[in-house]
């Protein structure tokens, strides 16, 4: 098991790799992010754990999830399974759900 001060390292890599991902400057260009929404913007954290990046950290999605905890850019729902969104509606609603194939359809044009 690692030390707490690797886990809490590691937990403050996978908060900024998250606040990442949903940077407008991630957003903007991140189909497949998108396309993991709902309609509300969450997203499972699960699936975020799952991003090849915060994998790496070796955290599983609860860590993951408390991560981003006072986050200014993300708040998290501890539904089951917890998920995740913007904090922001105004930027929630610049960047809605996409569908992939709708995507691959605007990038073939």
């Amino acid at each position: 098991e690692a030390p707490p001060d690797l886990i809490k390292i590691r937990e403050q890599q996978a908060r900024h790799q998250v606040e990442y991902y949903f940077s407008a400057q991630n957003l903007c260009h991140d189909s497949f992010l998108r396309s993991r929404m709902d309609g509300d913007g969450w997203v499972s954290v699960q699936d975020i754990a799952e991003f090849p990046r915060v994998q790496r950290l070796g955290l599983d999605a609860g860590a993951v999830a408390a991560s981003m905890l006072g986050s200014a850019v993300v708040e998290v729902s501890w539904d089951k399974p917890p998920r995740a969104r913007l904090r922001s509606s105004e930027q929630r609603s610049a960047f809605p759900r996409v569908d992939l194939d709708e995507a691959a359809q605007g990038q073939d044009r």
